[in-house]
C-alpha cells in the first residue's frame, strides 16, 4: 500500500532495445546469403551447373598459351549450348579443332567461321574433316586442317593467315564465308575480350549453378520472343538484322579484306577457292544478297567460287541439312554436302 491508502501501480514490463538499421541490415544480409546457399545446394542437387557457363570461355587461349589457332593447345572442350545440341571438341597442338594433319600430303586449310569449325557436330563430321575423305573419293591425295573458330570473319582470317601459310605451307586455301560476317566487320574489341576472358570471377561462375539457371532462363525468354516474331531459329544471312541498302558499305569492306588474304594466299603459292553457306531462309529466295554480291567479289579478288546454293537447294530441308529447329548451323549431313562441293571443285584443277 502507498503512503495515501492506495496499491501501488503494477510494474511494467521493460521495453525492448530497439535494433540499430546496421544490425537490421546485417540480419536481412544473412537472410538473403542463407536463401541463395540454400537454393545453390538445391539446384546442385538437381544436377547444375551442366556446363553451359564453361561452353567458350575455357576455349580461348591467352596470348601466353596461344600456339596459332585462338585456342588453348591440347584441350578437350563440351560446348553445352543449347543443351539439346551439346557436344565436344578437342583443340590439337596448334590451338586449332580436331585432328592434325599427315605431315607427308599436300594440306588444304579450312578456314572461316563457325560453320567451318562446326558448331554443334563433333569433330569428325565438321566439313574439313569430312573434307579428307571426299578428297580421296575424288582421287585426291591430301589432307585438311580446319582453321574455323566462332566469330571470326574475314579480317580474322587475313590475319590468322598471315601467321599460317609461312608456317603450314598449304597447297591451298578454302575460306567458307557466312551471311553474318558482314556484321561481325563492327565487332567491340573490349566486348570480344570479354567474351573470352578467363578471370576469377568468370571461372566461379562456371562452378556455380544460380548463374548458369539464370542465363538458361533469360535465353529461354529471349528465344520465345524471338518465336513469337516469327525469327527463330536466328537467321545466318547478311540482311538478318536490318533492310535496305545497309549492306553495300559492308560488301565492300569485305572484298578488300578477301582481297588481302587471296594476295596472301598466292604469295605463299596456294590456290585459294571461295564458298559460301546457305542460310536455311535463303533457300527459299531465287537469288539471294549472297549471290547477287559474293560471285563478282571473288572473282574481282582473284579466287574461285564454290557454288554451294543449288545442291543445297536441291536437297530438300527435311532431309536434315541445318540442325532445326534448335540451330541454324549445319547438320553432319550439311556438313557432308559442303565437303563434296568443295573436293569436287578441288579436284578439278589439282596438280599432284
Amino acid at each position: 500500500m502507498s503512503d495515501a491508502g492506495q496499491p501501488a501501480p503494477a510494474a511494467q514490463p521493460s521495453a525492448r532495445p530497439r535494433l540499430s538499421t546496421r544490425k537490421k541490415l546485417g540480419f536481412l544480409a544473412l537472410t538473403l546469403l542463407l536463401g541463395v546457399c540454400g537454393v545453390e545446394s538445391l539446384l546442385q542437387l538437381l544436377g547444375y551447373p551442366k556446363g553451359l557457363m564453361t561452353s567458350t570461355r575455357k576455349m580461348w587461349a591467352t596470348d601466353a598459351e596461344r600456339e596459332l589457332g585462338p585456342f588453348q593447345p591440347s584441350t578437350r572442350v563440351k560446348i553445352a549450348w543449347p543443351l539439346e545440341l551439346a557436344y565436344e571438341a578437342q583443340i590439337n597442338e596448334l590451338g586449332l579443332r580436331g585432328a592434325l594433319p599427315a605431315a607427308d600430303q599436300p594440306l588444304v586449310l579450312c578456314v572461316g567461321d563457325s560453320t567451318t569449325f562446326g558448331s554443334h557436330v563433333t569433330d569428325d563430321e565438321a566439313y574439313p574433316h569430312q573434307l579428307r575423305a571426299s578428297l580421296s573419293a575424288a582421287g585426291v591425295g591430301a589432307t585438311t586442317l580446319n582453321a574455323g573458330c566462332p566469330r571470326w570473319t574475314i579480317t580474322d582470317q587475313t590475319e590468322f593467315l598471315a601467321d599460317a601459310l609461312p608456317r603450314l605451307k598449304p597447297r591451298a586455301v578454302v575460306i567458307l564465308f557466312c551471311g553474318n560476317d558482314l556484321i561481325e566487320l563492327d565487332k567491340d574489341p573490349a566486348r570480344e575480350r570479354a567474351l573470352r576472358s578467363r578471370g576469377l570471377w568468370s571461372d566461379l561462375r562456371t562452378r556455380l549453378a544460380i548463374p548458369e539457371v539464370a542465363l538458361n532462363l533469360s535465353l529461354w525468354f529471349r528465344r520465345k520472343q524471338l518465336e513469337a516474331q516469327g525469327r527463330w531459329p536466328p537467321e545466318m544471312r547478311p540482311d538478318q538484322m536490318r533492310t535496305g541498302d545497309w549492306a553495300r558499305p559492308y560488301w565492300a569492306r569485305y572484298a578488300k579484306g578477301l582481297e588481302q588474304a587471296v594476295a596472301l594466299c598466292k604469295g605463299a603459292g596456294a590456290r585459294v577457292l571461295v564458298a559460301a553457306f546457305p542460310g536455311y531462309k535463303e533457300l527459299e529466295e531465287r537469288a539471294c544478297e549472297v549471290e547477287r554480291h559474293l560471285p563478282a567479289i571473288v572473282r574481282q579478288a582473284g579466287a574461285e567460287y564454290v557454288d554451294l546454293y543449288p545442291p543445297f537447294r536441291a536437297s530438300p530441308l527435311g532431309e536434315g541439312l541445318f540442325l532445326l529447329p534448335h540451330d541454324a548451323h549445319a547438320s553432319a549431313a550439311g556438313n557432308a554436302l559442303i565437303a563434296g562441293e568443295v573436293a569436287r571443285a578441288l579436284a578439278a584443277g589439282w596438280r599432284e
